[in-house]
C-alpha cells in the first residue's frame, strides 16, 4: 500500500502546488488506494442468490435526500474546517483533537498563529495605562454635577461595547473567510483533478434544483462531483472542464453571505457569491479565470 501511494504521488507530483501540504496530500492518496484495494478484493456476490427484500435501498440524486440523511452518510473525521470553527469560536481553549490536528497540519498551525496574533493585538489595544495625577484630578472634580458625569459614563460604556462588538465580529468573520475556505477545500482534495467521479449531468441538475435554481445549460463537462463536509454543514464539490482549463464549483446550502468574497492563496484564486438557498464558490488558478468562470455560472444557472 505504501509503495502504491508513493508511486501515484510521484506521477502526480507536479500537481502539488504547496509543499507544506504534502503530508495531507499523501494521506488522501493512501485513503483512495485503500478504497481501490477494497473494491478489487471484494468477494463476488451472486445476485441470483439474494432475495429482492434483502437488497439495500440505495440513495439516488432523484430522491433528493434531506441534508440530515446526507450528513449521516459522511465519516466522522476531524478536518481543517472543524479546526477553524473551534479556533474562531474560542481561540484560547481548544479541545484535544484540535491541538492534535494543528500539530500535524502546517496550514492550520499557521492559521492558528494568525488568530493568536490578532488576539494579542486586541489585548494591547485595550490596555490603556493610567495617566499620572489622574487620582488627584478626580478628587478635584468630585463636586461636579453627578448627573452629567453619569451621562458621560453611560455614553462611554455604550461606545466601548459597540467597538468591542464590531472588533469581535470582524475577528470571527474575516471578509474573505468563505473564499479562503473554498481554496483550502480544493487544496485538501487534490484527487478531484486527477480522477473522474460520478460525472453525471443529471446529478448536477438535481443539485441545482435543490437550491431552488434552474439550470439553463451546462457550464462545461463534469468530470467530478462529490458531497463533502464544509463550514457549517455539507456542500457539493464539482469540477468542470472549461475552455480555460479545469474549474471548481462548490455549492453550499443554507449559509448566507453578506456580500461577494474574493481571496488568493497557494497558487489559487476563489470567488464566493451569495445566492438563493446558500452560496457558491468558484476556484481556479488565477483571479481572471475565476471571474470568467463566475460569469459563466451566472449565465448558465438562473438562481431566481
Amino acid at each position: 500500500m505504501v509503495q502504491e501511494t508513493f508511486a501515484r504521488a510521484w506521477k502526480s507530483w507536479a500537481e502539488l502546488r504547496d509543499v507544506a501540504l504534502a503530508k495531507a496530500w499523501l494521506v488522501t492518496i493512501m485513503r483512495n488506494e485503500l478504497a481501490r484495494s477494497y473494491s478489487r478484493n471484494k468477494p463476488a456476490l451472486d445476485i441470483d442468490a439474494v432475495g429482492e427484500a434483502e437488497l439495500p435501498a440505495l440513495p439516488s440524486f432523484e430522491s433528493q435526500l434531506e441534508t440530515a440523511q446526507l450528513v449521516s452518510l459522511l465519516p466522522e473525521t476531524y478536518n481543517c474546517l472543524e479546526f477553524r470553527r473551534h479556533k474562531l469560536t474560542d481561540p484560547r481553549r481548544l479541545p484535544p483533537e484540535a491541538r492534535e490536528h494543528a500539530a500535524g497540519c502546517p496550514t492550520c498551525a499557521a492559521f492558528g498563529r494568525e488568530v493568536d496574533e490578532t488576539e494579542r493585538e486586541l489585548e494591547r489595544a485595550l490596555t490603556v495605562p493610567v495617566p499620572d495625577g489622574l487620582a488627584d484630578r478626580a478628587i478635584l472634580h468630585a463636586r461636579a454635577p453627578q448627573r452629567s458625569w453619569r451621562r458621560w459614563a453611560l455614553a462611554a460604556s455604550v461606545l466601548v461595547a459597540v467597538v468591542l462588538g464590531v472588533w469581535q465580529l470582524a475577528l470571527r468573520n474575516p471578509p474573505e473567510l468563505y473564499a479562503r475556505l473554498a481554496i483550502e477545500h480544493v487544496v485538501m482534495e487534490p484527487e478531484s483533478f486527477t480522477t473522474v467521479r460520478a460525472a453525471d449531468a443529471g446529478a448536477f441538475r438535481a443539485v441545482v434544483q435543490n437550491f431552488g435554481a434552474t439550470l439553463k445549460e451546462m457550464p462545461g463537462r463534469i468530470r467530478y462531483i462529490r458531497l463533502c463536509p464544509v463550514e457549517d454543514g455539507v456542500g457539493w464539490h464539482i469540477v468542470f472542464e472549461t475552455p480555460q482549463g479545469l474549474a471548481t464549483l462548490i455549492l453550499v446550502p443554507g449559509k448566507r453571505l453578506p456580500d461577494v468574497q474574493t481571496a488568493s492563496a497557494a497558487g489559487w484564486s476563489a470567488l464566493a457569491r451569495p445566492v438563493r438557498g446558500g452560496y457558491y464558490a468558484v476556484v481556479t488558478p488565477s483571479a481572471a479565470s475565476a471571474s470568467a468562470f463566475d460569469k459563466m455560472i451566472r449565465n448558465c444557472i438562473f438562481w431566481a
